[in-house]
């Protein structure tokens, strides 16, 4: 991302690289959430987290529904338009927070003179957080508006960072370009960043923290699926946003993800990031179900090693 801001003409390639970088650094960093990291040292965490081409190659096995084609040329497509994210976790997955704003930073760079011939502008990019914290983690207004003095340089004094030089100027480089992103209007909330726990948001994000399932949406939460309709792109974080999508419902692997989405389907354009942690599971393609049925049981569904 840091090249990109100091590159005079990166390409179309060079976008859809870092772009994929993104997609893989998000799959993989939802497998290191809490319940993951009881015996989890930080090399592994780096191991899991690496995007090089190599790593991915490695890893791409274990990708049971791969759609970052399609995701890219959707989001090529996009002029003067919108990209909400669906937030999931923060506190030691802050870093998704992070992935998630690197995502929007290389949205929104084209709407801010950047790339404009290979990417056109999105002009807006909007962060859906959780008014509480459901399961102890999810991320809130708070802290979406303390991320960025946690990147301040006082914070990692005491911590080492390796043997980069560049190391701190891109990071400053980094959250100066995010908070002026917020200053513009380019990054929002849905809801005010003072917002406080449990406070009332009309309808704009209460119902990320209900019982219903996300095709009842618009049944149930008539303001939030109206303001949702408005969006080019809607992508979903993690586990507990994919069930809530599929209904929580033991379909079997291979229903298509759109039949899954019931009354949801065909609203907005959707794009969901999800660790398998749990035993819903559509989108799979039938031998390939079968074949993981018959080498794990059906383990494979929640272990937490393959991703879509």
């Amino acid at each position: 991302m840091h090249e990109l801001g100091i590159a005079l003409e990166p390409d179309d390639r060079q976008l859809e690289v870092i772009f994929r970088q993104m997609i893989q650094m998000s799959l993989w960093g939802n497998a290191a959430d809490l319940s993951f990291l009881t015996r989890v040292s930080i090399s592994d965490i780096q191991r899991q987290l690496a995007v090089s081409k190599e790593a991915q190659a490695a890893k791409h096995e274990f990708i049971l529904k791969d759609d970052q084609d399609a995701a890219w040329n959707h989001l090529k497509s996009i002029e003067n338009g919108r990209v909400d994210i669906v937030l999931d976790n923060s506190g030691f997955e802050a870093s998704m927070l992070a992935l998630s704003l690197l995502r929007l930073s290389l949205i929104a760079s084209t709407s801010l003179g950047l790339c404009l011939e290979f990417l056109p502008p999105v002009i807006l990019s909007y962060g859906s957080p959780k008014m509480i914290p459901w399961f102890i983690s999810d991320a809130t207004p708070f802290d979406f508006k303390r991320f960025y003095s946690l990147l301040n340089q006082e914070f990692f004094e005491s911590v080492d960072i390796g043997d980069s030089p560049d190391c701190w100027e891109h990071l400053s480089v980094m959250v100066e370009r995010w908070k002026g992103y917020v200053e513009k209007g380019v990054f929002k909330l849905s809801v005010p960043d003072g917002s406080p726990l449990g406070g009332d948001t009309r309808g704009r994000a209460d119902f990320w923290t209900s019982p219903y399932p996300y095709w009842d949406m618009k049944n149930l939460a008539p303001p939030l699926y109206e303001n949702l309709r408005s969006s080019d792109l809607v992508i979903f974080k993690g586990d507990l946003n994919y069930r809530k999508l599929t209904s929580d419902i033991k379909w079997p692997p291979w229903t298509p993800f759109a039949e899954s989405l019931r009354a949801l389907a065909g609203s907005f354009p959707i794009l969901s990031l999800r660790t398998n942690k749990s035993y819903v599971v559509v989108g799979v393609d039938r031998t390939v179900a079968g074949e993981l049925d018959a080498r794990t049981g059906d383990t494979w569904r929640f272990s937490g090693r393959q991703v879509k």
